[in-house]
């Protein structure tokens, strides 16, 4: 038993650190200005806590967001809807996103 808790223990908080830091990193590298690929009227700016769609300059939405392993919950009060998207891919240049309610992929770049 000895064993099993001096083995356990730390595997257990290996991977919530783990965990705990890649949830970070992931919202420090996500935040910024991102325009879409397809169309370079469409962007989104993330804050530390809102995400805010604009097309053409003009603000569409604001929602707050969270991000949990490889998924974005954004959700907006104002309509009392949340949204969920897959983060297919996340670095400094590029995020692409998939609406997991249609599967629709959007290709961002990070603009500065």
């Amino acid at each position: 038993m000895k064993f099993f808790r001096l083995t356990f223990l730390p595997i257990c908080l290996f991977l919530f650190c783990e965990n705990t830091f890649c949830q970070s990193n992931q919202n420090a590298t996500i935040i910024g200005r991102w325009l879409s690929e397809d169309d370079e009227r469409s962007e989104i700016v993330f804050t530390q806590i809102n995400m805010l769609s604009y097309y053409d300059k003009k603000l569409t939405s604001t929602t707050t967001y969270e991000i949990n392993n490889d998924t974005l919950k954004a959700t907006d009060k104002a309509l009392n809807k949340t949204f969920f998207y897959s983060i297919e891919t996340l670095n400094e240049l590029h995020l692409s996103l998939m609406f997991l309610e249609n599967g629709h992929v959007t290709l961002f770049r990070r603009e500065n």
